[in-house]
């Protein structure tokens, strides 16, 4: 409930604050790709990844939306049994409103959640708010920086919580040259029971101007895993995109 609630108020303020903007200030953006990989042989395993994001600029309002998904299921060679390791499921919707035509300094408010049962992690759930600074150099080199408050609400397999904690994140895009680039994103939050950092790392090489071929990889470290888990999952995936 807590999610549904947020989504509403974030897409009705975006929706109020972009009444009346001329069209000609809007901009779209986004991507998509997915990757399979499969093994066989002394072992037997499917890895599965899939992205979508999107992104939505109306003078100084910004929408970003991303869903992912990444999953790994193993097949037991002597019985045939097939069991599920590990399935990642990711998502967050983001408004941002900048303070002034130049798009530096912004407010910014988001939802998140994460589920990965397999894993000891059944859902985490956050609504949050704060400020950001973004900064570009040369109109290529991006980097944005956020802090403020998060509203976590987790689920794990042995244990609940529920706590108000800090956020911290920053975002960095770098076109290394014409057809290479390289995108990474990091949260951290922390308090009370709650210390969790994500990281995405992408190295992405353009076939193309629409198409391209992704190297990811995601890390995630948890301070308070759930009973029989780890603090950290590292994941890299292979995929093939296409961008607008």
């Amino acid at each position: 409930m807590m999610i549904n609630m947020s989504t509403i108020l974030i897409l009705s303020l975006f929706a109020q604050t972009t009444a009346g903007t001329e069209d000609s200030d809007t901009a779209l953006s986004g991507s998509s790709d997915i990757g399979i990989t499969l093994i066989s042989g002394n072992s037997e395993s499917a890895n599965s990844a899939a992205n979508f994001d999107f992104s939505f600029m109306q003078s100084v309002h910004k929408f970003d939306f991303g869903l992912h998904y990444q999953g790994v299921r193993d097949t037991d060679q002597s019985t045939g049994t097939s069991s599920t390791s590990s399935r990642l499921y990711r998502s967050d919707i983001q408004y941002n409103y900048y303070l002034s035509e130049d798009k530096e300094t912004y407010f910014w408010t988001n939802i998140a959640s994460r589920q990965n049962e397999p894993n000891g992690l059944v859902s985490r759930n956050n609504f949050g708010a704060g400020m950001g600074y973004h900064f570009s150099f040369d109109n290529e080199l991006n980097f944005s920086f956020e802090a403020g408050a998060t509203y976590v609400d987790e689920e794990k397999v042995s244990a609940d919580s529920e706590a108000t904690v800090a956020r911290m994140a920053f975002d960095f895009k770098w076109p290394i040259s014409k057809d290479l680039s390289i995108l990474t994103s990091s949260e951290f939050l922390s308090g009370d029971d709650v210390e969790t950092f994500v990281q995405d790392f992408s190295l992405r090489y353009s076939l193309n101007n629409d198409w391209y071929l992704q190297l990811a990889n995601n890390t995630a470290y948890d301070a308070f895993p759930s009973d029989g888990s780890v603090t950290t999952d590292s994941r890299w995936n292979m995929t093939l995109g296409t961008s607008f």
